[in-house]
């Protein structure tokens, strides 16, 4: 079972949204991107090259940040696009839960 990184917290946290860092993780934002290829890929065995960002709702902070992951309960929303070998996009979108490493609400669009 693989485990995402720790969530990198401020060392001033106190429990509050104004503590919390808007730094970005990228460790654990490359465990996403690796999680919801692989999802796609198991969905679609055709597909190939792998594009995938990540989104959120506040303004200068990066989605794997503690602040975005803070204000959206433990949420990464993400969004993976390839091409199948006829040519098509497919398209996964879902929302990455921090506290249990696993992609939820998982679409899949042909």
């Amino acid at each position: 079972m693989n485990v995402a990184p720790a969530i990198r917290t401020s060392p001033t946290f106190d429990g509050t949204f104004g503590t919390t860092s808007t730094e970005a993780n990228p460790e654990l934002g490359q465990f996403i991107k690796m999680t919801a290829a692989k999802a796609l890929k198991d969905a679609v065995p055709s597909a190939t090259n792998f594009q995938v960002t990540f989104s959120n709702d506040l303004d200068g902070v990066d989605p794997t940040s503690e602040r975005s992951i803070y204000n959206h309960y433990g949420f990464v929303s993400v969004t993976a696009k390839a091409q199948t070998c006829a040519g098509n996009t497919v398209t996964l979108t879902g929302e990455f839960y921090t506290h249990s490493s696993e992609l939820q609400m998982v679409d899949i669009k042909r």
